[in-house]
């Protein structure tokens, strides 16, 4: 499901500041930031998937330095695109922390919400 707010899906992080996945929500231009970090577990069949959430909404503060796909650096990442974002700020550690332990069945989010 696309989401009107910057949205994007953790696959991996790469040292010293970068976050790997696919951008869900609204294109991502340079500069943005995101302020929460969200985990879910999606559970059920294909037919009835449900996600739920995995603990507590955590505050971030983590912005967008620098967007790479495709082997091109680029000034936003359309919606739907993978990419590396080399992030600054608050919660790359625990985020990096937190990825290393990610069972299969959870997804690692991190979003700007008003």
């Amino acid at each position: 499901m696309k989401r009107a707010h910057p949205y994007f899906q953790l696959a991996e992080f790469i040292a010293p500041d970068g976050l790997t996945g696919r951008n869900c929500g609204a294109d991502l231009p340079f500069g943005t930031i995101f302020n929460t970090l969200r985990r879910v577990r999606y559970e059920g069949d294909v037919e009835h998937l449900e996600s739920v959430e995995v603990g507590t909404p955590r505050t971030i503060s983590l912005k967008i330095d620098r967007i790479e796909a495709y082997r091109r650096t680029l000034e936003i990442l359309p919606s739907g695109w993978t990419g590396l974002l080399e992030v600054s700020g608050d919660g790359l550690e625990e985020i990096r922390d937190i990825l290393r332990n990610l069972p299969e069945s959870d997804y690692l989010s991190i979003e700007q919400l008003p």
